[in-house]
């Protein structure tokens, strides 16, 4: 079987939908052929026709300029998929604008769906598209998430870590505000993640962060993008994920800090509550409450023992999490199945 994936122009920076696509098209059974072209490709020498059996668009291109008559043109023959990470439609807060609808008229061109999380199947679902035709496919965690995590000193100063792109819809610039509630107790914060997707929102985080007491004496710091091996030892190095993002598939993050034990304060949204069997494995303020989530870390920022215990809950329920090998078969089944329907 040949599948050519057609991937979105910032596929070379590290965002969760980005990691998943790379780890999934390299760890795909032998017998699956990957092709792959960054936007819309041009050139039809290197996707000769009959050449694919499926093509797998991701969602970030929906917006793209291109027709769904060259995408025909160009793969007579294959089955046509979108790989669902991100989409306004399946996002509450977005599911009424202009970018929905174009979306909404878009969607039943396609023969099948991936989607990254059980949430965005239901989505998919409310939507119209027949469940039969959407297959979610999680994203694996790597094997070194699953190595013992180093043993958590007890210590008076807690460190906590936000792992993030600096964009909008990260929360970043509220964050802020988040930690200058609680600068009344000891810690150090530490902000994890590119910016380069959004430079001038970026910019104003510097320039907030800059002016806020809270960046005196180091107490949060933007370390900016890190190598996966230095993301895991930020995990280590922390007693607690904050993570304000507005909206989530699914949330690679949040399985990554779970599964090094690290207790997990978030928002109730988008596939993020299917990550977190209960509450015991971390707290799950309403969306968009930020007094809420300031007070649950506060919470947790002055019992080191309920930190503990969360964390523990979080290493057990990250062990139901598949392996990036056990994903990409479940895609490799899911190709097959939306390919070929019975």
């Amino acid at each position: 079987m040949t599948v050519s994936f057609l991937l979105p122009e910032v596929s070379a920076l590290p965002t969760g939908g980005n990691v998943y696509n790379r780890r999934i098209m390299r760890a795909l059974p032998e017998h699956i052929t990957v092709r792959r072209a960054v936007g819309f490709p041009e050139e039809t020498e290197e996707f000769p026709e009959g050449s694919s059996d499926a093509v797998v668009v991701d969602s970030l291109l929906m917006h793209q300029d291109w027709t769904f008559e060259a995408l025909e043109t160009l793969f007579p023959s294959a089955s046509h998929l979108l790989l669902v990470h991100y989409l306004h439609l399946i996002d509450p807060r977005q599911s009424a604008t202009e970018e929905a609808q174009v979306e909404q008229g878009r969607l039943d061109r396609f023969d099948g769906y991936i989607t990254t999380s059980r949430f965005a199947k239901r989505q998919l679902a409310r939507c119209g598209i027949a469940e039969k035709r959407i297959v979610p496919v999680a994203p694996g965690l790597a094997d070194a998430y699953r190595e013992p995590p180093s043993q958590r000193q007890s210590r008076e100063q807690p460190h906590l870590l936000t792992v993030a792109s600096l964009t909008p819809t990260k929360r970043i610039l509220e964050l802020i505000d988040v930690a200058e509630t609680l600068a009344d107790l000891d810690w150090t914060w530490d902000l994890v993640g590119s910016q380069q997707l959004d430079s001038e929102y970026a910019e104003r985080v510097r320039r907030r962060l800059d002016a806020s007491p809270v960046a005196e004496a180091d107490r949060m710091q933007l370390r900016g993008s890190l190598s996966a091996a230095s993301v895991r030892a930020a995990y280590d190095a922390a007693d607690l994920l904050v993570h304000p993002s507005q909206f989530e598939t699914c949330s690679m993050v949040v399985r990554e800090a779970m599964a090094r034990g690290l207790p997990v304060v978030a928002f109730a949204v988008g596939g993020v509550p299917d990550n977190l069997p209960d509450t015991k494995a971390g707290h799950l303020a309403p969306a968009g409450d930020f007094e809420a989530l300031s007070s649950a870390v506060r919470t947790l920022l002055q019992d080191a023992g309920q930190r503990r215990a969360m964390g523990r809950a979080a290493r057990q329920a990250s062990r139901a999490f598949p392996s990036w090998e056990e994903s990409a078969d479940k895609m490799a089944a899911a190709l097959e199945q939306l390919a070929h329907p019975s």
